[in-house]
């Protein structure tokens, strides 16, 4: 896809089939629901959201989970 001069690309969510596999299996979701999680997880990244400090972790997986649930109620 061609991406123009009025195109804005703040960055790229790669998702390895390995991991989303191994990782549903280990928190009980099925792989799809999986892939949803981590491609949110990954978009909010992108958005400067982080993780590293424990209230921001907190902060994190909250709009994950009200994320995720959106899609999967």
């Amino acid at each position: 896809e061609y991406v123009g001069p009025h195109t804005t690309l703040l960055g790229d969510v790669v998702i390895c089939a390995a991991r989303v596999a191994t990782d549903a299996v280990e928190l009980g979701y099925t792989e799809d629901e999986m892939a949803l999680y981590l491609l949110i997880h990954g978009i909010l990244h992108i958005m400067g959201h982080d993780h590293d400090q424990p209230d921001q972790a907190s902060e994190m997986a909250q709009l994950v989970e009200e994320i995720f649930q959106r899609f999967t109620s």
